[in-house]
């Protein structure tokens, strides 16, 4: 747990606001976080899922849940997780691809709106210092759920081709959503 520790430091020395590059404002009157002006490096998706908002934010929140679909290779598994699911909370995910390569991902929750809303950092254990922001937003859609995704901050920096990784993903998401296996 060294590393949930020292994110929880760094987060305590730096704002992580001031950590990315792209003005953001606090409406502490809603408690929300607004981005000012969108930067050029993100990856925005839109998905439809046949189920359920409590479902696909179970998805998001539980940690036995998202070791199911997390990670983009189809006959990837996850094998850890924790998550501290709060402003403020942690979590760090371990998951391996077919070629039982493992990847450890991690951040810190700065926003949570029950089953609307989420907004964390995302770092790679392997990539120290580069860091991003995922925003995810659900709305009920009849029986399903839309869901905004937005991974921003993404730079030149990091050696993961998001866009690509994160429709593989969600493709795992769909199916077991669709399967009701979560």
């Amino acid at each position: 747990m060294l590393i949930l520790r020292d994110v929880y430091k760094k987060i305590n020395r730096i704002t992580w606001q001031e950590h990315f590059l792209w003005p953001l404002e606090i409406d502490s009157g809603r408690n929300e976080t607004i981005m000012k002006d969108k930067p050029d490096d993100s990856i925005s998706l839109e998905i439809s899922f046949h189920a359920p908002l409590a479902d696909v934010w179970k998805a998001w929140t539980d940690s036995a849940s998202i070791l199911k679909w997390i990670g983009s290779d189809p006959k990837g598994v996850g094998l850890k997780a924790h998550m501290d699911v709060h402003p403020g909370g942690v979590f760090e995910i371990t998951f391996s691809g077919s070629d039982r390569v493992e990847h450890t991902c991690f951040g810190i929750y700065t926003e949570v709106k029950e089953l609307r809303k989420l907004i964390f950092s995302w770092e790679w254990k392997n990539e120290p210092g580069v860091e991003s922001l995922v925003i995810i937003e659900l709305v009920p859609d009849g029986n399903d759920t839309k869901m905004q995704f937005e991974h921003t901050g993404v730079g030149n920096r990091s050696m993961h081709n998001y866009l690509e990784g994160w429709t593989k993903t969600f493709e795992k998401l769909k199916q077991l959503l669709d399967q009701k296996r979560i």
